[in-house]
Order: structure tokens, then C-alpha cells, then sequence
């Protein structure tokens, strides 16, 4: 059996839920990993493989998400033409036909899983033995979306034959237009990787002395600047460190807070580093908006922190936090920010709270998370 995964991202991308499962997938499958075409990236037109059992091969989509202002000004009134959305449905079905001509895979042979639904069209030109969307983030909380995708996505969680979503709000959503076959699987962690770190060294860019309380992940519009503004100002003794791709965006933003003699941009690491950081901060912060895409948000950092033992304080962006609060602390103000942190630096030294993190993330690991789907699949 072979599972095409089509995926919002390419597979170098930052390292999450979608490599995470589909790496695992490619133990049980055949796994054909489709990625949009993006600029920043050559496109691999041939299929590539990439691990044992795991081939990449780039499909072209609508960039609506592109990082530069001027492919997104361009886009949407050409995405809104029905000719050219026939015309790119055209070439997404020659090259994914060619893949299948290829390797032989007959009808009935093969599993259409989605996290990308704007390529849910091609459905209606094959065969799968199943569909199945896997729907991790608010799809309308990004960015604003031409009317004739929410119609794409609407046939996408009537299509599914099953769909697992990774929070109580994302479940909200959809059971607004489905009521079966919905199912809660969270995100995960690779908690051997992120627990065993007590020999790591530090990473040469991290400063000894004062304790570093951290962030690992996506920096966007989503991201409460005034916030780390304030903390590095009103917590001097304390660095902060941000790890992850900031946008174009909101470059001036990032380059203000550089002001701070505490503030760290640290900018992206490779995935197998990030434990080596997390060894050496003293807490972990998650500082969002509450927004319509966070408020469905299951950070996958929040496990991550946990696995590694140390302590996070969050900002109340979602609900949903409510079911970790025994774990984490979450702020509604700046002021209870910095206290909270203040709280979080006591309980580094709590060996007991430390290993009630990592007890939790244990029973979060993606092996479980991945067993999960697998079910539903067979």
C-alpha cells in the first residue's frame, strides 16, 4: 500500500508534525511525500527518496502563505480565475499520474492522506483506498483566503473517510459540518530525543550567567512583541532567547528587541540541536496573541519543553490550555508574565515538578501519536 502525503510544507522544512508521522508512516507504507512548489526552494520534479521507503516530489499550488507581499498581490485575483484554476488542476494530475504510472500503483492501492487540502481536487480524478485529512491548524487563521477555498475545504471534510485534528477548537470547527468520524490526536514529541540531555554541552551561542528563559518555534504575526519587550526590560538579569525563522514581515519588530543587551535572536537551528538548547534554559516561554489561529493551537514546543524537563509560561491564547494547567503557567497580563517566569525559575529546581513535565510528554511521544492514526488507517 502506498500513502501520498500531501503536505503544507517541504520536507526540509521546520521539523514537525508532518515529518514526524510520516516518517513513521514509511515503516508500515510506501510513502510518496507531495510538497507545494515554493521559491526559496528547487523544485523536485523526479521523486527523491528521501529515507528508506519515503520519496519527495514537489506539486505546484497556489502560494497563498508566500513570505513575499508581491506573489500573495498576485496571486489571489489569479487564483479566483476558473481557467487557471483548471489549468493548474492539469498539471497536478500529469505529474501525480506519471508517479503512479511509474510505480505501478493500481487503483485501490494507495491512500490519499491531506494536510493540505487545496490540493483535495485531484479526488475526484483517482481512486484511493481511503482519505483522510489530518487537520492541525485553523485554515482560515493564516491568512485571508479567496471564497472558492472554503468550498475546497468544505469537500475535503465531507470527502475524508476519517479526520484527526489536534485540539478541542479545531474540533469545534469542524463539527459544524460533520459530526462522525472525528478524531482528537494531539501533538507529540520525540521524548528520547528531548529527555535524555543532562551531558549536552552549551551551545556555543548561548551566554553562561544569568538564566536564560527561552523560545523555540515560528516567529510571526502571532507573536507578542510588546510583551518581550517589556520582560527584557523589566527583567534584566535574565537573557532572552528566541530560536526560529523570523518573517520579512516583521523584521522591524525583531531588529527593536535587539535593542535589549538580554534579548537573543537566535534565528533557525537545525532540529537535532534544539535539545542541546532546551538543556540550558532555566524556563520556556510561548508568548502568542490570542487570535483565531491560536486560540486552536496545540503547540508542538510545549511538549518539546516538557520532554526536556523545563518549566513554561504562556500567555492564555487559547482554551485549550486549560487542560495543561497543572503543568504550565499561563499569564493574562504582562505583569503576571513576569511573575509567572519569576515562579517557573523556582520550580527549575523542583526535581519532582521536572519530572512530572517529562512524564507527561512521555505518554505524548509520536510513536503513540503515529499509532493512533495507524489504527484508523487499517
Amino acid at each position: 500500500m502506498t500513502i501520498f502525503f500531501f503536505s503544507d510544507i517541504s520536507w526540509e522544512g521546520l521539523h514537525q508534525r508532518p515529518q514526524h508521522l510520516a516518517r513513521r508512516m514509511a515503516k508500515d507504507y510506501r510513502v510518496i511525500w507531495i510538497e507545494p512548489i515554493v521559491l526559496s526552494k528547487k523544485p523536485s520534479i523526479k521523486l527523491q527518496e528521501v529515507i528508506p521507503n519515503l520519496y519527495t516530489i514537489s506539486l505546484p499550488a497556489f502560494p497563498y502563505n508566500a513570505r513575499q507581499k508581491w506573489i500573495k498581490f498576485l496571486i489571489y485575483p489569479i487564483s479566483n480565475l476558473a481557467f487557471i484554476r483548471w489549468l493548474l488542476l492539469k498539471i497536478q494530475l500529469l505529474v501525480l499520474r506519471k508517479v503512479m504510472s511509474n510505480l505501478s500503483i493500481s487503483d485501490n492501492q494507495y491512500i490519499f492522506f491531506y494536510q493540505n487540502f487545496h490540493y483535495i481536487n485531484l479526488e475526484k480524478h483517482f481512486s484511493p483506498k481511503l482519505i483522510a485529512f489530518d487537520y492541525i491548524d485553523n485554515a482560515f487563521g493564516f491568512v485571508e483566503l479567496p471564497k472558492h477555498i472554503v468550498g475546497d475545504w468544505k469537500h475535503t471534510i465531507e470527502m475524508s473517510d476519517f479526520i484527526t485534528i489536534t485540539s478541542p477548537t479545531l474540533k469545534k470547527q469542524v463539527e459544524e459540518f460533520r459530526k462522525e468520524n472525528i478524531f482528537l490526536v494531539s501533538n507529540g514529541v520525540e521524548y528520547k530525543l528531548f529527555s535524555e540531555t543532562k551531558s549536552a554541552l552549551r551551545p556555543t551561542d548561548l551566554p553562561a550567567g544569568n538564566p536564560i528563559v527561552g523560545y523555540v518555534g515560528a516567529v510571526y504575526q502571532w507573536f507578542d512583541f510588546d510583551l518581550l519587550d517589556y520582560l527584557c526590560h523589566e527583567m534584566p538579569d535574565i537573557n532572552f532567547a528566541i530560536i526560529g525563522r523570523d518573517h520579512p514581515d516583521i523584521k522591524e519588530k525583531t531588529d527593536k528587541l535587539k535593542n535589549h543587551n538580554n534579548f537573543l535572536f537566535l534565528g533557525f537551528r537545525e532540529y537535532s540541536t534544539i535539545p542541546a538548547y532546551l538543556a540550558h534554559f532555566s524556563a520556556a516561554i510561548i508568548p502568542f496573541q490570542r487570535n483565531e489561529l491560536t486560540k486552536s493551537v496545540n503547540p508542538v514546543k510545549l511538549y518539546e519543553y516538557c520532554a526536556a524537563g523545563v518549566p513554561t509560561v504562556t500567555t492564555n491564547f487559547s482554551d485549550d490550555l486549560n487542560e495543561f494547567k497543572e503543568l504550565i503557567f499561563i499569564a493574562d497580563t504582562k505583569e503576571k508574565f513576569k511573575s509567572s517566569i519569576e515562579s517557573s525559575l523556582q520550580k527549575a529546581n523542583d526535581e519532582l515538578f521536572r519530572q512530572k513535565l517529562k512524564e507527561f510528554a512521555k505518554l505524548n511521544d509520536w510513536d503513540k501519536k503515529y499509532e493512533s492514526i495507524s489504527k484508523l488507517i487499517r
